[in-house]
This record gives structure tokens, C-alpha cells and sequence, in this order.
């Protein structure tokens, strides 16, 4: 295995190289055309040089030659002293802001994404210093919703361990005898710790892309036909009404059972805020290549500044009937998004109701809009 080498020694050396060729071909011109140059100049100074006698020309074009070559002597390792200072300044200058990179990748790796590049005055190095940062951002990003994401989970675990150990504690220590009431209560709070840690792991898997979807045409009124069925109990017992508006046919791109997510979490949470004799409707359209799939009821409504923060995660802007891991709309959002669509939210206030719109990408040819007229060819 090859012993890895400094870039800067590299760099050093490769200048000396040039330098040493450089020097080199100046030794060899030098002396292969110093003499034929001396003669040439002396031949043409000869009148100047009247009295002098051969022996005499010729000894001073020796001194001269000699004198050159001297000059030479001095000046090649002059120059390569020279050009070694210079290419270590040089190589120096220009790894430095390597060594930068080097020095915050480092600390990136042991996990300070904090940390960033002077963006150097080189283009190329400006270029990686820019991708470096940009690296950082996203490393920074991910750990502080990991952070977030374990700190929102350790604060919703808490309230339903917390009524478990206290319910078995007093059964243990005989304060209490363990009734139906109770047993009730613990099969409920483990039920929402099982739905928390579900939520949790879809809502992860949502938010780093890696929730797998197995995308088909979905018709629009089907849906939306099932979900109302199977909710028809809750509906029933909350005294709430459920109603789809006439709508076109339309069909979405999208896997089904991740669609039927989004909805049941959406008019659940509408049945949960919707007093004894609201309603609940549910209408649809198609104006452009995406599908708008409306979630309108009669209910509670939402203050304008909660309407910001009403995707957050663990975030209840208001108590619900229901309970909840408070992530549902969260994984909604989450799942839209992953559909090429989003979810959107309306509301007046408070005694006006909300509206909660789903945009989803629609099939090519979709069926035709009621009141249109069939192709007659």
C-alpha cells in the first residue's frame, strides 16, 4: 500500500521541477552558444581592437567564458533558492484554505454542526467551501429535529406512564382496589402509547423521505365513501352529520391506504372539534392537473394565530373530545407532501368551523367534469 504524500510537498515539488528544467535549459544554451556569441561580437568589434594581438583576443574570450559561466554558477542555485521559497509561500497560500475545510469537516464529523467555511477567494475552493456549508446546514437541520423529535416524544410519553405507574403503585400499596374503572383507564393510556410510538415511527419515516408509497390511480369518491363508512360510528355517537357535497369525478395519483391516513385523521379531527348537531362535509374539484379535496365543518373553528403552528408536531390548539398523539396532522402534512400535494388550513375563528384542503396530484385523462359534453368524434 502506497504511502500517502503531502499535497504541499507535491505542490513544492513540482515547482522546483519546473524551476530545475528551466535552469538547466538555460545552463545548456548558455554554454553550447556563449562561445559562438563571443567570437561573433568580438569578429565584429576587431577595428576597435587594433594592437591587440590573437594570443590576446583569445585569452580575454576565456575570461569572458569563464566569467559567464561564474555568473551561472551563482545565479541557477540563486534562482532555485528563490523558487523554493516562492512555491512553499505559494503552496502554502493556496492549501491553506484546504486545511480550513479539513479542520471544520473534522469537527463536523464529531458532531459540531455549528461549524462553517470561510468562503475563499478561489472559485473552485469557494465552490466546495459553499457545498461544505450547505452539508453543515442539513446536518444542523436534521440534529435539531431529532432533538426536537425526542424531547416532543419524552414529554407525550410521560403524562400516560405517569397515570400507569400511578394507578399499579396504588394498587400494590392497597390505596386503591384494581375495578373495572381502572383497568379501563391503563388499557386506554396503553393504547395511546402504542398509537404515540406508530405516529411516531410513520411521522419519522414521512419526514426523511423514506415512507415507501405505492402509488395508483385512486378514485376520489370512493374514498371518500369508505372513510365515511367506517367513521360512521364516531358520527353516530357525536350526533354529527355527515355530508359529500356533489363533486366531478376525479382521480388522484396515490397509495391508498396512506390516503385513507390523511383522511380519517382529517375528519376525525373534524368529527372530535364539531359540536352535537354540526356537520361534517366533504366536496372535491379539479381546476388545474391537481385535485382540491375540502374537509369543511361546523365546528369549534381555529384563532388566526394558531393557524400557523396548528402542523406542528404535539401541538393541540385546542382540547379535543378524542384525545389524540397530537403528530396526526403532522403525519398528514407529511404524507401530502410525499403525494407531490399539501394540506392547507382556513378558518374565521372561533364559532365559524375550519376548512382543511388537501391537494393532491391528479391522473392524466381525467374523467370528464359534470355538465361537460362527450368528445362527439
Amino acid at each position: 500500500m502506497r504511502r500517502p504524500r503531502s499535497l504541499r510537498s507535491r505542490l513544492t515539488a513540482s515547482h522546483l521541477l519546473v524551476v530545475a528544467a528551466g535552469a538547466l535549459t538555460v545552463l545548456v544554451v548558455a554554454v553550447l552558444v556563449t562561445p559562438r556569441f563571443l567570437r561573433s561580437h568580438l569578429a565584429v568589434m576587431g577595428p576597435l581592437m587594433q594592437g591587440m594581438t590573437a594570443t590576446m583576443t583569445s585569452a580575454l574570450q576565456d575570461q569572458l567564458e569563464v566569467a559567464f559561466a561564474q555568473i551561472l554558477a551563482v545565479a541557477v542555485p540563486v534562482s532555485v533558492a528563490v523558487a523554493l521559497s516562492a512555491a512553499y509561500l505559494a503552496s502554502r497560500r493556496l492549501l491553506s484554505p484546504i486545511d480550513d475545510v479539513r479542520s471544520v469537516v473534522g469537527r463536523l464529523a464529531r458532531g459540531v454542526y455549528s461549524e462553517r467555511v470561510d468562503p475563499p477567494v478561489e472559485e473552485e475552493l469557494a465552490a466546495l467551501a459553499a457545498d461544505i456549508n450547505h452539508l453543515a446546514e442539513a446536518l444542523e437541520d436534521t440534529e435539531h429535529r431529532r432533538m426536537r423529535l425526542l424531547n416532543d416524544v419524552s414529554h407525550e410519553l410521560r403524562t400516560p406512564l405517569t397515570t400507569i405507574e400511578g394507578y399499579m403503585e396504588a394498587i400494590l400499596d392497597g390505596v386503591i382496589d384494581p375495578t373495572p374503572e381502572i383497568h379501563a383507564t391503563v388499557l386506554t393510556e396503553s393504547r395511546r402509547l402504542k398509537r404515540l410510538a406508530n405516529d411516531v415511527n410513520v411521522l419519522s419515516r414521512a419526514e426523511e423521505g423514506t415512507l415507501q408509497l405505492d402509488r395508483q390511480p385512486v378514485e376520489v369518491g370512493d374514498l371518500v365513501d369508505g372513510i365515511l363508512t367506517r367513521l360512521a360510528p364516531q358520527f353516530e355517537d357525536a350526533q354529527v352529520s355527515a355530508v359529500i357535497e356533489p363533486s366531478p369525478p376525479a382521480v388522484v395519483v396515490g397509495d391508498h391506504d396512506r390516503l385513507v391516513q390523511v383522511f380519517t385523521n382529517l375528519i376525525g379531527n373534524a368529527i372530535s372539534y364539531t359540536p352535537a348537531g354540526g356537520a361534517v362535509s366533504v366536496s372535491w374539484s379539479s381546476p388545474d392537473d391537481m385535485v382540491h379535496i375540502r374537509v369543511a365543518d361546523t365546528g369549534r373553528g381555529i384563532r388566526r394565530e394558531d393557524i400557523g403552528r396548528i402542523f406542528d408536531r404535539f401541538i393541540r390548539v385546542a382540547p379535543s373530545s378524542a384525545g389524540g398523539t397530537g403528530v396526526g396532522l403532522t403525519i398528514a402534512r407529511s404524507i401530502a407532501r410525499l403525494h407531490g400535494g399539501d394540506i392547507a388550513v382556513r378558518s374565521n375563528g372561533i364559532g365559524h368551523g375550519s376548512v382543511f384542503t388537501v391537494t393532491l396530484p391528479a391522473t392524466e385523462g381525467q374523467p370528464p367534469r359534470a355538465g361537460s359534453s362527450p368528445n362527439p368524434n
